[in-house]
């Protein structure tokens, strides 16, 4: 798996060069000189003989180190490394065909030697580019950078496409080469980024120009064309300046590979990274800041200042977001060490039931039931998903509810936790950064669950990651199917998302206990002093005490003097999350009712809640005359489901709705409780319908 992992994010000529002749193979020169001089055809000839890998040991350490680097090449391997391997088992390591091997370009092959082309079957890992093609390193720097950048930069929540934080391609041209110099320039790039810095063409052009601009220097206006400009791009200052790397492509080159190139999945970049001088949803007031000084001033010199503090400010982004993908890529090579998860909720405003992708004036006029939706993603494992009916409160409780069973569905499936836990979530109060979840987090590494957890949010309005991007194809998937009721909805989210070759595992909750209200009485005052100014925290375990730590930047270097492990109040290097050990399985009868949310209220009185009730009322009515417009599309299940669906909304108006965790679900998680105890069980998604407070789409083999 990694190895066609590796070879598959490699060009066309670095993944030959890995299987060249003198690589890890051998050219049968004999038989290729004597065929040619016979005249006779390669066709059926072993030219390519004595095939080799690396040692398992040896592959496997270089190749974790290679994919950690993101950018790195696997060394020439020496003699002494590889064991002898067959050709059809090299061709299977790989992912290739034997066809990849013997006929690289049909339509003009490659030669190491003069040969006809008809007969040509010996490839070249550098061959010579046809008219028009472009070279595979200018090319592939390109299409590296794009790929980077959507992984840093906002996932559109309702499309497939990444907006990326530029006005033009001629300014993203420009982060592009300051990106890319800083990588391949032996200066890493510093003469480039002060000629920007000095001279302001990345912001004394005019995007709307496209012949020239004025770069400010020395307090003259100096007309420059895009012919005398770094790059071919007014924005990078005058040639004859700063060195030019001729591995790094030109403007012109640059637009060409985004408008025409595809990646790895052969979707098209322009398809998948678009720019736009507008942001059509919420985005960072950093970057927002930005934007409206650069279009308010006039100086070229103060343009070109605000430029690169922009750019400062996304490289900053830039390692948040790494930091995030480098977690995923530790869960993925140390599944026995690392777990790694991102949950996060969909907006509510676009999974209302019932649901017909086709509307009419009545399903637009009909109130329908806005449905929470949940996503957990566990990198290099699987995709769990939730609905939740809005007659629940939101809040912390969510969170802990869906990492609570997400947690449970791991443990039944593989037997035990990895000890390091690292958790990815929206940068909230409301639902994450709070007491209440370091809380019940906390309460984990107490019972044994993990022995440390890392929390981690992303800058404000940068936030949008591969969980959105769940949430994204269950929007373009109802554009065209309709989700009658709830178990359709259940539907839609297993069959509009494919993650590791796996659909999600959808299940719908009517109950959500109320963790953090019991939690909240065993917390510390200072649990959640000045959280907000934390982008990182970490719960361990002390001696005797579950402690809680922060770093202001998880991108951070290890070393840095300013960033380091800490409290969250000056002077301290830690803040204990207990005053008391809570017991969660003993003080079952103790954690109060299901929370409900500010439009229902806490009054117990009936007739305070008249609004409330009118609203279910008016509702009820509504749905059941749409259900009698649509026959067609409302059976009698999705009838009776709909029903049951409108009566449970009202469900917590005349009593409590107690703590409905299952007793040997808790001990089953805790490994600190004796064996004798804890009963193996499968999770509460792989159980039933008889499971209180949740309606599993489908079952699976148990275990644990």
């Amino acid at each position: 798996m990694k190895l066609r992992l590796y070879i598959s994010r490699l060009p066309k000529p670095d993944a030959r060069l890995f299987v060249a002749p003198g690589v890890r193979c051998t050219l049968n020169q004999e038989l290729l000189a004597s065929t040619l001089e016979k005249k006779k055809s390669l066709t059926n000839q072993k030219l390519h003989t004595e095939w080799r890998l690396e040692k398992p040991g040896i592959l496997e350490a270089r190749l974790n180190a290679v994919l950690m680097a993101d950018k790195g090449r696997l060394p020439q391997p020496l003699r002494a490394d590889c064991q002898e391997s067959c050709h059809k088992f090299v061709c299977f390591a790989i992912g290739k065909s034997n066809s990849w091997f013997n006929q690289p370009k049909k339509a003009n092959p490659s030669r190491t030697s003069p040969m006809e082309k008809k007969t040509d079957r010996v490839f070249d890992v550098n061959p010579d580019f046809a008219l028009g093609e472009r070279p595979a390193e200018k090319a592939r720097l390109v299409k590296d950078w794009l790929e980077q950048q959507r992984k840093e930069h906002l996932i559109m929540p309702n499309a497939e496409c990444t907006v990326l934080p530029y006005r033009t391609k001629r300014e993203a041209h420009g982060c592009f080469v300051l990106d890319t110099e800083q990588k391949v320039c032996a200066d890493g790039g510093k003469a480039g980024r002060e000629l920007v810095a000095h001279y302001g063409g990345s912001s004394a052009q005019d995007p709307s120009q496209e012949e020239g601009g004025n770069v400010g220097g020395g307090g003259d206006d100096v007309v420059l064309s895009a012919r005398d400009a770094r790059y071919g791009n007014v924005a990078m200052g005058p040639k004859g300046m700063a060195p030019e790397d001729p591995a790094i492509a030109s403007l012109s080159w640059f637009e060409a590979v985004w408008n025409q190139e595809k990646n790895l999945e052969g979707k098209p970049f322009a398809d998948i990274c678009k720019i736009r001088a507008w942001m059509p949803f919420a985005k960072c007031d950093t970057c927002t800041g930005f934007r409206e000084q650069i279009n308010d001033t006039c100086c070229p010199k103060e343009k070109a200042r605000l430029k690169m503090d922009q750019y400062i400010h996304l490289e900053r982004v830039k390692r948040e977001r790494l930091s995030y993908v480098m977690r995923q890529r530790l869960a993925k090579l140390y599944p026995n060490q690392y777990l790694s998860l991102i949950i996060d909720g969909a907006d509510t405003s676009n999974f209302m039931i019932p649901h017909l992708c086709e509307r009419s004036h009545q399903s637009d006029m009909t109130t329908k039931v806005k449905m929470h939706v949940l996503g957990c993603i566990v990198h290099g494992v699987d995709t769990y998903a939730y609905t939740c009916p809005p007659h629940i409160a939101q809040g912390h409780n969510i969170t802990i509810q869906v990492l609570f069973y997400v947690l449970l569905a791991i443990l039944s499936k593989v037997g035990s936790l990895p000890p390091v836990m690292f958790l990815q979530l929206d940068n909230t109060t409301k639902q994450n950064k709070g007491r209440f979840l370091m809380a019940f987090l906390a309460y984990l590494v107490l019972m044994g669950v993990v022995k440390s957890a890392y929390i981690n949010f992303l800058p404000v309005g940068h936030t949008h990651e591969d969980i959105d991007q769940f949430f994204s194809r269950l929007s373009l998937y109802l554009r065209k199917n309709n989700a009658p009721d709830v178990p359709a909805l259940l539907d839609a989210l297993t069959k509009c998302f494919l993650k590791y070759g796996k659909r999600p595992i959808a299940t719908a909750w009517t109950k959500v206990a109320n963790i953090s209200a019991y939690l909240g009485r065993y917390t510390t005052p200072n649990l959640s002093t000045d959280i907000t100014l934390y982008y990182q925290l970490r719960i361990i375990m002390g001696e005797g005490d579950v402690l809680m730590q922060a770093r202001t930047w998880p991108g951070a270097d290890k070393d840095d003097k300013n960033d380091f492990w800490r409290g969250l109040l000056p002077d301290t290097s830690f803040v204990k999350v207990f005053r008391t050990k809570p017991d969660l399985l003993g003080a079952r009868l103790e954690i109060p009712a299901q929370a409900q949310p500010a439009h229902i209220g806490s009054s117990r009185d009936v007739a305070q809640r008249g609004d409330y009730g009118q609203i279910l009322k008016k509702t009820s009515d509504s749905i059941e005359a749409l259900m009698k417009a649509k026959p067609n599309v409302f059976g009698d299940s999705e009838v009776a489901n709909m029903r049951a669906l409108v009566k449970s909304l009202g469900s917590n108006l005349g009593n409590d709705v107690a703590f409905d965790w299952d007793q040997d679900d808790i001990m089953y998680a805790a490994p600190v409780w004796p064996r004798s105890v804890r009963r193996p069980r499968p999770c509460p998604a792989q159980r039933g319908a008889q499971v209180q407070g949740r309606l599993p789409l489908r079952r699976q083999p148990s275990g644990g």
